[in-house]
Parts: C-alpha cells; structure tokens; sequence
C-alpha cells in the first residue's frame, strides 16, 4: 500500500508540473503575442506632427562644404552649412540635400571650383565623404553616401525610405532652416508619379499659415523619410535611390568634369522649367 500511494503522489507531482510548465509556456507566448498586437497597432497609428518634428531635432546632421575657386587676384573660398538627416534604402545610406543649398545651385550660374570638400557631424562622428550624387528623379535632390564604418557607433535615426506612401493621406513637412512643421495633404502629379503636388498653405496649430519651400523635408506619417520639396509646390517622392551623375570629392575632385556635369544638369533643369 505504502508503495501505491508513493507512486500516485508522483505522478500526480509529474502531471502537476507538466500542467504548471504548459501554462507557464502560454502565458509566454500569450505575452509576446500581445507585444506583437501592440507594435502592429502603433504601426497602424500616423506619428503627431509634433513627434516627427521631435524625432527630426534629435537625428539631424551637420552637412558642411569646403569650396576654392578663381578669383580676380587670388583664389576664392566659400562654405556652405546645412542639417539634414540620413536615409537608407536598406542597402546604402546617405544624406539628402537639395542642390539649393549646396555649391551645385542648379538654377543659378556657379564658378568652376578648384576644390570641393564635404564634412558630415553624425552625432560625435566626423566623416569625409569621397563622393555625391544628383537624383535620377530630379537632380535637384543630391545624396551623399556614407560609408557604414561611420555609423558604427552613432545613435543618429537612419530613416528608411517609404514603403507605402499612400498609407496615409497627409504627410509631414519640416522646414529646418525656419523651425517651421506642419501636416500636409498631397496629390500625385497627373505626368510624373514621383512628384507630389502638397498644399501651397499649411495650417500649424503652432506656427499659424507657412507655405512649404525647396529643401523642406517631407516625412510620411509613419515616420518614414518620404521626399524633399523640389519647389514651393511639388516634393520629389523617393522611395527609392537612383542617381543620374556622380562627383568625386577631396583629392579625386575633377574641375572640368563637375563643371560638364553641372552645366548639364543646370540645363535640363531649365528646360523643365
């Protein structure tokens, strides 16, 4: 009898661990599910205009270009300082600028530089770029590729270009230099499927009445980096990475050969006109 009742009790210890081991389990996985549910609700959720604007304040990086170029008596030298942030297409990583606000200002005449030099502050990294490119979209819009080893150690957001821009029907565009924010409606252009017609007015509960402007950035709703304005009317959607032309920088800078690619480029801008 004593042997009996041995056995019973550990079985029933067996089959009492077993049940407490398999509710323990449901509940784990009942846990990550529900954390899973939660994500794909934020996700499903557009980010305030506020959090944007918040999120862009903290991943800004400082742009800085070095020029040199003939001057009457002497060589000349001009630089340029913008903010901007840093876009991938799950592949490379770049900064985005317009031309704008750059040496390269495609609408206006520019000199034949003798040097080019490019800085990028990502965070407490300093990195020297080898090269930029202009947008097959428009080349109004300039990329710098950065290379990876720059972002090893740097807590800068890297916004990924946006999968799904239709996902929401307004978007968020931040004007850096002025401060300004604001949620935007968007239509796209009747003859080029990358060009977003935005409104001409933007209503700011913070800001009053601004108009967009080029070089403001345009961020989906979902936090994804979404196009640049190419004007004080259309952005240009880039929801993927393709250049028309490249410069070499630092040593490898070519005078002649950026001078081509400019005077090229500032033509076909001209005729788009």
């Amino acid at each position: 009898n004593t042997k009996l009742e041995v056995e019973f009790e550990r079985k029933q210890r067996q089959q009492a661990e077993k049940q407490t081991k398999s509710l323990t389990e449901g509940v784990r996985v009942l846990a990550g599910t529900s954390v899973e549910i939660k994500e794909e609700i934020q996700q499903l959720q557009p980010k305030t205009p506020n959090a944007l604007y918040n999120e862009y304040k903290r991943n800004r990086v400082q742009v800085r270009f070095d020029t040199t170029f003939p001057g009457i008596f002497k060589d000349r030298t001009k630089s340029y300082e913008v903010e901007t942030i840093l876009i991938t297409d799950n592949q490379n990583t770049y900064a985005i600028l317009h031309t704008e606000t750059t040496p390269f200002d495609l609408k206006d005449i520019t000199p034949v530089y003798d040097s080019v030099n490019v800085t990028i502050q990502i965070g407490d990294v300093i990195y020297h770029p080898e090269k930029l490119g202009f947008m097959r979209i428009d080349p109004r819009v300039m990329i710098i590729p950065i290379n990876e080893s720059a972002l090893v150690d740097t807590t800068v957001k890297i916004y990924e270009t946006v999968l799904e821009p239709f996902r929401f029907p307004k978007a968020v565009v931040i004007d850096g230099n002025n401060n300004y924010f604001g949620e935007s409606s968007f239509k796209v252009h009747s003859q080029f499927s990358h060009a977003l017609q935005m409104d001409s007015k933007i209503i700011s509960k913070l800001f009053g009445e601004f108009s967009p402007s080029r070089g403001d950035l345009v961020i989906a709703q979902t936090g994804e980096f979404m196009g640049v304005m190419i004007n004080n009317e259309y952005a240009g959607l880039i929801d993927h990475i393709a250049t028309s032309d490249t410069v070499w920088l630092g040593d490898a800078f070519d005078p002649e050969r950026t001078n081509t690619i400019i005077t090229k480029l500032s033509s076909f801008i001209f005729r788009r006109r």
